[in-house]
């Protein structure tokens, strides 16, 4: 029953180096420092029960994703090169798809590569950066519409409310709240409804500024459904994120019915 055994360097085995067998030990030890064995072991239970639900199937791929993140994340952070690890996870893949692995579509491995390379640096590379340099020019682009609509408000407010006011003595803070908020909180309510509604489709500024970088920092459900259909064709995901943006829609719709007929009817 005895058999025998040859041991070889794993760096031997594979063609990888020394640092690159490191790397990938390090992102194995970060999965079990994390726990994520138990995590996986009760997410495969959820999906075994809920197994006919394609919301099930998204999340679950998410956590899977976001896990491996983390975990690429955490090699990072320990050995300071982005490259070399990129550089190691590639040659991983190509062992795997030895043709054209790179060129693949699809594959964690692949994404989590681009991931890792196509990150910016400097900046630029800031999650705080990267939201302003979204919300500047979206702030930008919807003040037109919210002071032409509050403008509109103020003018229809009668100048004979201001000088009863004044004649009754009531101060500048009063005169607002008492007249000038009751006259445009119609209005302002009706537009940041609409502009609630427009942040759900919002993609063009990100797509251009950020690309809904850094690690996902400013992505929105338009911009993943994008990435989902046009760079990953995984069409399934992309119709399912598709249905969840409209049914928030709805429910926004539904709730903000009461504000609109408790200012307008």
């Amino acid at each position: 029953y005895l058999l025998p055994v040859i041991l070889l360097p794993a760096g031997l085995a594979t063609g990888l180096s020394t640092d690159q067998v490191e790397a990938l030990l390090l992102h194995e030890l970060a999965h079990i420092r994390r726990h994520d064995y138990l995590v996986n072991l009760l997410q495969s239970a959820i999906e075994g029960l809920l197994f006919y639900h394609p919301a099930v199937w998204w999340v679950s791929h998410v956590i899977r994703t976001e896990r491996e993140h983390c975990c690429d994340d955490a090699v990072v952070a320990l050995r300071g090169d982005v490259r070399g690890y990129a550089g190691a996870l590639a040659a991983l893949e190509s062992m795997r798809a030895p043709q054209a692995a790179l060129a693949a579509s699809g594959g964690s491995l692949v994404g989590r590569v681009r991931r890792l390379l196509l990150q910016p640096e400097g900046p630029q590379a800031s999650p705080a950066t990267a939201l302003a340099a979204v919300i500047l020019p979206t702030v930008w682009k919807a003040y037109p519409f919210f002071t032409l609509t509050l403008l509109a408000a103020l003018q229809a407010i009668p100048s004979t409310l201001y000088e009863a006011a004044r004649v009754d003595g009531a101060t500048a803070w009063q005169r607002f709240r008492y007249v000038t908020w009751p006259g445009i909180r119609p209005a302002a309510a009706l537009a940041a409804i609409l502009n609630t509604l427009w942040a759900l489709r919002e993609f063009d500024i990100i797509y251009l500024t950020t690309g809904g970088g850094p690690d996902r920092a400013t992505e929105t459900l338009a911009v993943r459904i994008y990435q989902e259909a046009f760079s990953f064709f995984r069409m399934g995901t992309a119709s399912a994120l598709g249905v969840l943006t409209m049914t928030l829609a709805v429910l926004l719709v539904l709730m903000s019915m009461r504000t609109i007929r408790r200012e307008y009817f």
